[in-house]
């Protein structure tokens, strides 16, 4: 079985990337969701200690959750 290492959830005005990197100077286990804003790239980076705890995020972020992180950020453009 392949691994998954990205995921796009599509919303109603957005698409959201959700993926999986590694921080080897901190040696982190990353979950990144990445979107743009009027042409403005918005990266979160989340740090893990263990991949799978990184991974189990991964799997579970939901399209509401998704949909709650980028009406945060969309506030700070209004």
């Amino acid at each position: 079985m392949k691994e998954i290492n990205f995921r796009i959830i599509e919303l109603p005005t957005h698409q959201i990337l959700i993926s999986k990197d590694f921080d080897e100077e901190e040696e982190k286990e990353l979950l990144i969701i990445t979107f743009f804003i009027d042409n403005v790239k918005v990266t979160q980076k989340m740090g893990y200690n263990d991949k799978a705890k990184r991974d189990e995020v991964f799997e579970k972020v939901t399209d509401e959750q998704a949909q709650k992180t980028l009406n945060n950020v969309l506030k700070l453009f209004n």
